[in-house]
């Protein structure tokens, strides 16, 4: 249970606040500096203001952000930057100034983005660091990054979506370029084959006894209103089941477990802590979908013209985000 849950609180708190939302409370400030930040990142693609983002970098990095936020979140917030200094080059002094100026932990997560948008510039700045006294701490987190080569090499659009992070640094590259590519990598995680069905139908197809199947199937109906006919082994469920069970996961937690009936309904069809996990993925896609379409139109247009050529399933999905 304990991986399963560290998956379920990634893609709940982070991905779907999502984790430029997170990192924006973490500021301070007050609500109108928070929003005036979050703007900036978030708002790129269609409003550009290069200018103001060198503020931004050391307003996050002098935060309480850096030090209370894991390492996922951390690097999908960094990406950020760092795409938007690889289409304005002009901004890696000024983050190499606010890397001087700010905190320890603040340096370490500047250094973080200067990671991702360096150039030879960066790796000398860096190496001079190495024997600078005021940099002691930072030395090992330096020889580090030298060792991976700067820039490092990272581009979300050719990995595979894995974990709830891949997703936040897709939108990362959508919030900066604009570009339909991320969204599209997006909507392939929905399209994923509906696990949750595959494992129901099994389950429907093996032999039970006549009060297994009446109490199973009683549940399942009564939890996750799914209608079940035995006899013709078919489903009722228009949606994607995996969006549908991680729901209703999500609804029915308690702090820091999973309800007793979401226990059973896993106990009965047999579901692993990988499978579980691969289920969450797919909701917390459509579930940052749906967070984001009413701020960005095109978020709605590219989900428009992408159900035209999915599976059902997946359009009954993003005919649901995009009402």
């Amino acid at each position: 249970m304990k991986k399963t849950f560290r998956i379920f609180v990634v893609a709940v708190v982070f991905l779907l606040t999502p984790s430029i939302h997170a990192l924006a409370k973490e500021m301070g400030g007050g609500p109108a500096v928070e929003k005036k930040y979050q703007d900036i990142l978030t708002n790129f693609y269609k409003n550009p203001e290069p200018q103001k983002i060198p503020a931004a970098l050391e307003h996050y990095a002098a935060s309480n952000f850096p030090k209370t936020q894991p390492p996922e979140v951390l690097g999908a917030v960094a990406y950020i930057f760092a795409r938007i200094a690889q289409q304005e080059p002009a901004l890696v002094p000024k983050y190499r100034e606010v890397f001087v100026k700010t905190s320890h932990p603040g340096r370490l997560f500047v250094l973080m983005v200067l990671e991702l948008c360096g150039d030879e510039k960066v790796e000398v700045f860096l190496k001079e660091k190495l024997d600078d006294k005021n940099f002691k701490l930072e030395k090992p987190a330096i020889l580090e990054a030298l060792k991976k080569g700067i820039p490092y090499p990272f581009n979300p659009l050719a990995q595979e979506v894995k974990k709830a992070v891949d997703i936040d640094f897709l939108w990362a590259d959508f919030f900066v370029t604009g570009q339909k590519e991320p969204l599209l990598r997006i909507i392939d995680v929905v399209s994923r084959d509906d696990l949750f069905r595959k494992k129901l139908l099994e389950w429907m197809l093996a032999k039970h006894s006549k009060i297994e199947k009446k109490k199973s199937s009683d549940l399942l109906q009564q939890e996750v209103q799914i209608d079940m006919d035995f006899a013709k082994a078919k489903i009722d469920y228009p949606g994607d089941m995996d969006v549908m069970y991680s729901s209703y996961l999500t609804k029915t937690a308690r702090p820091g477990q999973p309800s007793k009936k979401a226990l059973e309904i896993r106990k009965i069809l047999n579901l692993s802590d990988e499978e579980i996990e691969y289920m969450m993925i797919k909701a917390a896609a459509v579930w940052s979908l749906q967070m984001s379409v009413e701020t960005h139109p095109l978020v709605r247009e590219i989900c428009l013209q992408a159900a035209k050529s999915r599976g059902p399933h997946t359009q009954f999905e993003l005919n649901a985000i995009i009402k």
